[in-house]
């Protein structure tokens, strides 16, 4: 049973009840914006120490607290 089709040219559903297009809501731009500012050309930051693993007591990895969340 089909209800409805999706237009990929105009990123539109057509045919559906309306119900359904109420849950979709109103249709969305087809190509996404790019961002104004790019956040890694103005944070010197390592990524990979943002990306800490917290694992229990009896984990057998020993993860090693990063530093800018070791000091005070």
């Amino acid at each position: 049973m089909e209800y409805g089709e999706y237009d990929a040219r105009t990123g539109m559903y057509t045919g559906l009840p309306k119900q359904w297009q109420s849950l979709l809501g109103p249709p969305r731009s087809i190509s996404r914006p790019r961002p104004i500012v790019d956040p890694s050309c103005i944070t010197p930051v390592d990524v990979a120490e943002l990306k800490t693993v917290i694992r229990g007591p009896n984990s057998r990895f020993n993860t090693p607290i990063p530093q800018h969340l070791d000091s005070p």
